[in-house]
């Protein structure tokens, strides 16, 4: 019996069910049940608050374990835990929303999906999906004593690591004229997603040090695709961004919705443009435009300065409007009513 449960598993494909068990309060526990001759299952689920999912399934010392998590809400994270520990081999927050590891030891392992600390206390929820999959190996690496080796945990060295510390943070103390670049990985050389200017406000999703530097990975409040890594030592700890933003156009995540101003090179038949808003305080707000072609451009605006992640952005004030050029074929009026509410 056993060795065909664990012929089973290092040939697995495909999650046939997840069967709910009973466990602490806020945790829903799934038991990963594979078909014979697979190697790989998907599961959907979802989180909210300090509520979280367990994903339990078999392994063998020396298999190679991988996991993937797929979320929209940023704050969306996974750790794995080895059998009978308590202590995470892998923390999501730290190491990103994919693992792949050498399994040290026999026995049930545990992948624990949730929100960091500062959305659960907003009472925040999350979508995801997690796929898994497991590889025969040749057997588990031993530590000093003989023991199973297990793979060095990561070590928090802020207080707001793991989504601890303030809900919100501001951009603060940047040189005139200067922005802070919100990046895809926390590096300096890293990918620049868009640009923050001073004063902007944005969720805190944690912190931790990186070759002497500390780096927070946060997101613009109410655009779940604008999340990213910053140079910590331009933020401070921050009220919920006031203003509209709980009010929002029926059916969709816009505070709203309507036509801009617009023109293209090339194009002389198109005068507006139809737009969606998502405000995050005074000043910064995620405008999407759906172009001619239904190419959506999205334009990040923050105090004035104006990004898109794909395309050279110009900006000019003419009165109470901002014109955004991009690449100098697309030009935009943004009214300050259209960013600011009111």
């Amino acid at each position: 019996m056993k060795n065909a449960l664990v012929a089973a598993i290092a040939a697995m494909i495909l999650a046939a069910t997840g069967v709910p068990g009973a466990t602490a309060k806020g945790v829903r526990q799934v038991d990963v049940q594979f078909a014979a001759g697979a190697a790989s299952a998907s599961f959907k689920g979802s989180v909210k608050g300090d509520r979280s999912a367990q994903y339990r399934l078999e392994a063998k010392a020396g298999q190679t374990l991988s996991v993937s998590l797929r979320a929209r809400n940023a704050s969306a994270n996974f750790n794995v835990l080895a059998p009978g520990s308590d202590t995470a081999m892998f923390i999501g927050q730290v190491s990103g929303s994919d693992f792949s590891g050498v399994l040290p030891v026999d026995g049930v392992y545990v992948v624990d999906v949730h929100l960091v600390r500062a959305a659960a206390r907003r009472n925040e929820g999350a979508d995801f999906a997690i796929d898994f999959r497991i590889d025969a190996g040749q057997g588990g690496s031993a530590g000093p004593d003989g023991s199973p080796a297990m793979p060095p945990v990561p070590q928090p060295d802020f207080a707001d690591s793991y989504g601890g510390g303030p809900d919100f943070w501001a951009v603060m103390g940047l040189v005139a004229g200067d922005t802070l670049k919100l990046r895809a990985e926390p590096s300096a050389q890293a990918q620049t997603i868009l640009q923050l200017g001073e004063g902007a406000v944005v969720r805190n999703l944690g912190c931790r040090p990186i070759d002497g530097a500390r780096w927070c990975r946060v997101q613009l409040t109410g655009d779940a695709d604008a999340a990213g890594w910053v140079d910590g030592r331009h933020l401070r700890e921050a009220a919920a961004p006031a203003g509209p933003q709980d009010a929002r156009v029926a059916d969709t995540l816009y505070h709203a919705t309507g036509q801009i101003p617009c023109s293209f090179k090339g194009n002389d038949s198109v005068r507006a443009c139809d737009f969606g808003v998502v405000r995050s305080g005074k000043g910064v707000a995620t405008v999407d435009v759906t172009l001619p072609d239904g190419f959506k451009r999205t334009l990040h605006v923050s105090h004035g300065q104006v990004t898109t992640s794909a395309g050279t952005v110009t900006t000019r004030r003419d009165g109470d409007d901002t014109l955004v050029t991009v690449d100098d074929a697309e030009t935009f009026v943004l009214p300050d009513a259209l960013v600011d509410g009111g």
